[in-house]
C-alpha cells in the first residue's frame, strides 16, 4: 500500500506587476477586483480556476467584472500582468494586490510504497530533505 505525505497544499491568489499596483494602490478586499481589468484564462481543458469561481469561493457576490481580458495561453496570461495590463489568477515574479487567498482542496504530496518506504538510508534522507526543502522552497517563491 503507498503512502502519501502532504508536501503542500494549492493556494490560489491574484497577481499583478510591480507597475499596476502602484498605479491602481492596493484593494481593500476581494471584492474590489471586480473592478479592475481581469486577466482570464479560457482553456479549453478546464483545469484553472475561474474568477467566478474564486470570487465565490471567497465570499464574493460575483457579477460580471468591469472589465475582462480573455488569453488561451497561460505563458500569455502571466505576461500580460507583467505588462501592466491586468490582474490574474497566478503566482511567479508578481504582486499581490489584495491579501486574500483561497487554500483549494488540491495538495502536492509524496508517494511511496508502504512496504520499501525507509528501508534505503539514501531513500530515507532524500525523504526528509525533500520534506524539509519544499515547503520551505514553496514559500520563499509565494506561493503559500
Amino acid at each position: 500500500m503507498q503512502q502519501a505525505t502532504t508536501l503542500f497544499h494549492e493556494e490560489v491568489f491574484p497577481v499583478c506587476s510591480p507597475r499596476y499596483l502602484e498605479t491602481y494602490g492596493h484593494f481593500p478586499g476581494p471584492e474590489a477586483l471586480l473592478d479592475c481589468t481581469q486577466l482570464s484564462l479560457e482553456d479549453a481543458d478546464q483545469d484553472w480556476m475561474s474568477w467566478k469561481q474564486w470570487l465565490t469561493e471567497v465570499g464574493v457576490m460575483s457579477r460580471p467584472p468591469r472589465r475582462r481580458l480573455n488569453i488561451n495561453s497561460y505563458s500569455m496570461l502571466v505576461q500580460a500582468a507583467m505588462m501592466d495590463q491586468g490582474v490574474a489568477l497566478s503566482w511567479s515574479q508578481l504582486v499581490r494586490p489584495v491579501e486574500t487567498v483561497l487554500r483549494t482542496q488540491a495538495r502536492f504530496c509524496l508517494l511511496e510504497p508502504g512496504e520499501m518506504r525507509l528501508q534505503r538510508r539514501g531513500v530515507r534522507a532524500f525523504r526528509e530533505w525533500l520534506l524539509d526543502t519544499v515547503p520551505r522552497e514553496v514559500g520563499d517563491l509565494g506561493l503559500t
